[in-house]
């Protein structure tokens, strides 16, 4: 979900979330995949209001390791991602 000044902008379901991590020589190789469908839009069905995803890593411990936020522009109500 995306809002701004208490107004929201754009929302999708996530379905399913994963993250891949493959050892290479030089570290550790991150793989976020994951799907969903924007089901809403301010502007109506062929809105695009830009989609935010924000997400946290953490260790064996329950440590945060990472967090980000990844973004998702382009889509209509509908769309599968």
């Amino acid at each position: 979900m995306f809002s701004y000044n208490y107004h929201i902008y754009s929302k999708v379901n996530i379905t399913d979330f994963q993250i891949e991590i493959t050892k290479k020589p030089y570290g550790y190789y991150g793989t976020i995949i994951y799907s969903g469908e924007k089901t809403y839009d301010r502007d109506g069905k062929y809105g695009t209001n830009i989609c935010f995803f924000r997400y946290k890593l953490y260790d064996s411990k329950g440590n945060v390791v990472k967090t980000d936020l990844l973004t998702k522009s382009g889509l209509s109500v509908g769309d599968n991602i």
